[in-house]
């Protein structure tokens, strides 16, 4: 009975996931596609250089000089040792994945203390300039003035963010260097492109498979700003897609800031490595979320940006069909059960 208790929601959500698949099969089908097409066109070629770069000059510690000058900065606003200094830069140029990759290579690596890898984790994650400026911006807004003024506010938000993580308690005792750090060092390269392959198929798995479950939950007969919501949340390529005309540019900061749990469940494999609690991780994105609206917000009252965003939902229409609630539950039980089930094979 106790064993039936604790595999209660994984049962409910093994059978509604099954439902989804017997009943509309061609809209999970469809969303698939679109999943496999974003991963293809954009995914992997803007991506993908990203991860080997922030790879190798994490592991081959070329720009340590550079690292240095800026340590200054580093410790007296995040109170973060100089390694760090790529962390947060590239976090903030690379997009989402990247922060949360370099810090758990960090903490692997016996070169930052486990205090300091969940507070690089709690800010380090942001969209990038090339998603939130040319897609968001460009693209959906018809207007870079519009996608540059909500990277600022997410950079901001992040920024802001680690300043406030200063103030959490931090050992300062860091491990010394094993030899397996000096093995990887020695090949810093290959095994650069080895991890980002790995990293890269781990978050093209997790974007097919939301865009397979939201694909359906945009057809289910259910209000229509409840879906919007539902998809706003769970991956933030699909929520700014459909956002993009409906609201205002301080709702898509705080949505890009937010991440999706779709971006969420690709980097819970790094928090889990630093022993950060998702439940944190969740709150200070939360937070980060506010931060970006309110900053974007005040940008706007500064320089006033003229987009086509019109708040009419009546323009958007979605097929309803009948199936039954089981169905729709499935996604909540997903956003919860992915999160906390992940790379259980690896808890201690």
């Amino acid at each position: 009975m106790v064993s039936f208790k604790k595999n209660f929601p994984k049962i409910i959500f093994v059978l509604s996931f099954v439902l989804l698949l017997f009943k509309v099969p061609e809209f999970m089908g469809n969303g698939i596609k679109e999943g496999l097409n974003i991963c293809i066109s954009s995914i992997v070629p803007s991506l993908f250089p990203f991860l080997v770069l922030s790879n190798y000059i994490i592991r081959s510690e070329i720009f340590l000089p550079f690292y240095k000058f800026f340590s200054f900065l580093s410790e007296k606003l995040f109170r973060q040792p100089e390694c760090t200094v790529p962390v947060v830069i590239l976090s903030l140029i690379g997009g989402y994945p990247i922060g949360a990759k370099m810090t758990a290579t960090l903490f692997e690596d016996n070169r930052i203390t486990c205090n300091q890898a969940k507070r690089l984790l709690l800010f380090c994650f942001n969209g990038g300039p090339g998603f939130t400026i040319g897609v968001v911006g460009t693209v959906m807004l018809k207007s870079n003035k519009a996608g540059l003024i909500i990277y600022v506010s997410v950079c901001i938000s992040s920024l802001i963010l680690g300043i406030i993580t200063r103030f959490f308690d931090d050992n300062r005792k860091i491990k010394p260097k094993n030899k397996y750090q000096t093995r990887i060092c020695s090949l810093a390269f290959s095994a650069s492109v080895t991890d980002s392959v790995n990293a890269l198929l781990t978050m093209c798995g997790w974007i097919v498979l939301f865009c397979g479950i939201t694909s359906c939950i945009s057809h289910l007969n259910i209000p229509q700003n409840f879906i919007l919501f539902i998809n706003s949340v769970a991956e933030v390529t699909r929520g700014c897609t459909l956002l993009s005309n409906k609201f205002s540019l301080p709702v898509l900061a705080a949505i890009i800031s937010f991440g999706g749990f779709c971006i969420h469940c690709q980097v819970y494999g790094f928090i889990h490595i630093c022993g950060l609690k998702y439940i944190r991780f969740l709150t200070v994105r939360i937070l980060g979320a506010a931060l970006s609206g309110t900053v974007c917000f005040v940008l706007l009252l500064i320089f006033p940006v003229v987009t086509e965003t019109v708040a009419d939902l009546s323009q958007s229409s979605f097929v309803p069909f009948s199936v039954s609630p089981t169905a729709f539950f499935a996604f909540v039980i997903m956003s919860i059960i992915m999160i906390f089930e992940v790379d259980t094979k690896c808890k201690v």
